[in-house]
């Protein structure tokens, strides 16, 4: 993995699009990449929300891993050191959802600062580290927080639905996102500490071991703070999976993959009408070998060509 970022380096951005959320609902493309630099372009990534009927996207959140950077000289001779053999120095953070800037970012002294979505990914890790291999160790998963709310819905079906738009297109030094990202669906209760995933029986000493979705650079006498604490969970718990909902690996690519097995879910909506969605979203190690090699002579961006839709109806079965 490569741990410097120049202002010589080529620059790589990730293609823009506008991804509509209709609820039904339609929501979220993610931004990615995987690239042998640090540096990032993101200028011209956006998405926008559209709401239908008796539902609406209230708020959309990004978790994301920040490593520490430290950066030396200035000008032309800028480095910035990425302190990825460092996670301990790093933090977990959330990001709103900026409706004038389109993207996700925050505030700093009166000025928006857009935050790149997903952490670089190198596919020589896994050749490196071969068996003891895990993408927990690279904390390059999104994960993002939708809020629905409704004042019509107070128990409901869920369906959530990865469609593939099949209009995008590429150039040679470009993969398409449906290629190589996994997804995974979760809701509140799945944070719960009573989750049986969360604990574990050590077969040696018969001693149950609690908090498994620490990573090995936190101890476990740390209280983990909100952000960590959601994020930290369901990467954890996304590990734990054989098989994640994806496009890739077919002959003709599905035009849509459910998320929740092509069974809509029965959920509830709070006293304050609202209801929590998580869509962790992450690498295919297995995608990505290919690019060993690729990935260190040129620039690879992985280009949207996905949207969500979150698809609500009564209990009943009507919309």
């Amino acid at each position: 993995m490569k741990l410097f970022k120049s202002k010589k380096t080529t620059r790589m951005f990730a293609m823009g699009m506008v991804t509509f959320f209709c609820l039904c609902a339609n929501i979220l493309a993610t931004v990615a990449w995987f690239t042998s630099t640090r540096s990032v372009q993101n200028d011209n990534d956006y998405f926008a929300v559209e709401n239908e009927g008796d539902a609406n996207i209230e708020s959309v959140k990004l978790y994301k891993f920040n490593y520490s950077e430290t950066t030396y000289g200035s000008g032309d001779n800028e480095i910035t050191v990425t302190n990825y053999l460092s996670p301990e120095t790093g933090e977990v953070k959330k990001y709103d959802f900026n409706e004038t800037e389109q993207k996700f970012g925050e505030i700093e002294n009166g000025v928006f600062i857009p935050v790149t979505v997903m952490n670089i990914y190198d596919p020589i890790e896994k050749v490196i580290k071969q068996d003891s291999f895990s993408l927990l160790d690279l904390n390059c998963n999104a994960v993002y927080e939708i809020t629905l709310s409704s004042t019509t819905f107070a128990n409901c079906d869920l369906n959530v639905i990865a469609n593939w738009i099949s209009t995008k297109t590429k150039e040679s030094n470009e993969i398409f996102l449906t290629d190589c990202l996994d997804f995974d669906l979760y809701f509140e209760e799945d944070l719960l500490e009573t989750n049986p995933n969360f604990s574990s029986i050590d077969p040696e000493t018969g001693d149950t071991i609690t908090k498994m979705y620490y990573p090995s650079y936190i101890s476990k006498n740390t209280s983990l703070n909100e952000n960590e604490n959601i994020y930290y969970k369901f990467a954890y718990l996304s590990s734990l999976k054989n098989s994640h909902p994806h496009f890739y690996g077919n002959l003709n690519k599905p035009s849509s993959v459910s998320l929740v097995n092509g069974t809509p879910v029965a959920k509830t909506f709070d006293a304050n009408g609202k209801l929590k969605v998580y869509v962790n979203v992450n690498y295919a190690p297995n995608q990505l070998e290919k690019y060993q090699k690729d990935i260190y002579e040129n620039n690879i961006i992985a280009v949207y060509d996905f949207s969500l839709s979150f698809q609500i109806s009564s209990s009943g079965g009507n919309e």
